[in-house]
This record gives C-alpha cells, structure tokens and sequence, in this order.
C-alpha cells in the first residue's frame, strides 16, 4: 500500500524464504519494495536513513526487544516515525521439546507487552511516544468476529471492536506510534 502511493519501501526479513514469498507477492501486485536479507540486531543500513520503520509482530520473538528497538532508533532519521506492533498482555504459553526434552514457547513468543512496557522501551532507546491503541477483542475473536465482520466497512468494523473492547476488555494487540527524539 505504501510503495503504491510513492514511498520508497524496504522491507528486511532474517529468512530467505520469506522474503522470497513477500517478493513474489509484491511483483504479483506491481509494488516497488526493495527487499534485505538482515538482523534487525545489526541493520545493514547507515546512520538515520528512514524517515520511518514499521515492525509489526516482531519484538515478542527476540531475546533483547531493547537492543533491537535501539538499532533501529540509529537507522531512523532524527524526529523520525515509527510504529511497533505485538501482542497485547499476552500469557507465554509453554510445551515441551520433543527434540530437545527442553520449555519451548508456543509460537516462539518470549515476551509479553502493555502499553507500559513498550512505552518503557521505547523511552529507554530515544523515542517519545505519541499514540498508543490496542485492538482486537480477543474474547471476539476467539469465536470468529474477525473473520465474519470482515464484509463490513472497515471504520465500521472498527467502531464494533472498540465497543467490544471497551465492554469485554481483554484486547489481544497493540500498536504504539513513536517519534525518535533528536
């Protein structure tokens, strides 16, 4: 959507294969997306070159969310723009290994993040936060909401979810938009 409108998009992905299969899904949609094999530990990009980073349902899979949102915070310009998303007050579930006998974490999610602890790491690595939503009513969504409202209008949609939110709790994503401090 947003190479569609002119900006200039990259997108990095630690898995050949990944991003084989978004690139063969951009070229089918005619979207201009540069694609970079990388670790967001260690970006293969200079100092300050983004006007703004999205990453989306990546910091509950990392060892050190901290590290990775303070590397990022060196690749974007000064009063730049970005936007995580993740998991809302999620419960790490566990199952055992069968290769290695060892605590696994189902769907490899490390973390579990709110509105505070985001906002915490986003404050310890440079950024001030300007907007913080969660979404997604995990009670609806469990019984199917998503994908039986997904014919109506997306701001009305929207209005559904939040009176969901607002009258069962419990909502099952956030997205926080931040601004990186000069």
């Amino acid at each position: 959507m947003l190479a569609r409108r002119g900006c200039s998009v990259c997108a990095l992905d630690l898995g050949w294969d990944s991003l084989l299969r978004a690139s063969r899904r951009a070229r089918e949609r005619r979207a201009d997306i540069r694609f970079v094999l990388g670790d967001l530990y260690r970006l293969p990009f200079p100092d300050g070159c983004f006007d703004a980073v999205i990453a989306c349902e990546i910091l509950e899979h990392l060892d050190s969310p901290g590290n990775a949102v303070r590397e990022i915070a060196r690749a974007l310009s000064p009063g730049g723009i970005i936007v995580l998303s993740t998991p809302c007050r999620e419960r790490i579930e566990m199952t055992l290994c069968i290769h290695c006998n060892r605590k696994t974490p189902v769907n490899a999610h490390l973390h579990s993040f709110d509105e505070r602890s985001l906002a915490g790491i986003l404050n310890e690595t440079g950024f001030s936060v300007l907007e913080s939503r969660s979404f997604i009513n995990r009670p609806m969504e469990r019984i199917g909401f998503t994908g039986l409202s997904a014919f109506l209008p997306h701001a009305l949609w929207r209005a559904a979810d939040r009176m969901f939110c607002r009258l069962l709790g419990r909502e099952s994503y956030i997205a926080v938009k931040a601004v990186r401090n000069a």
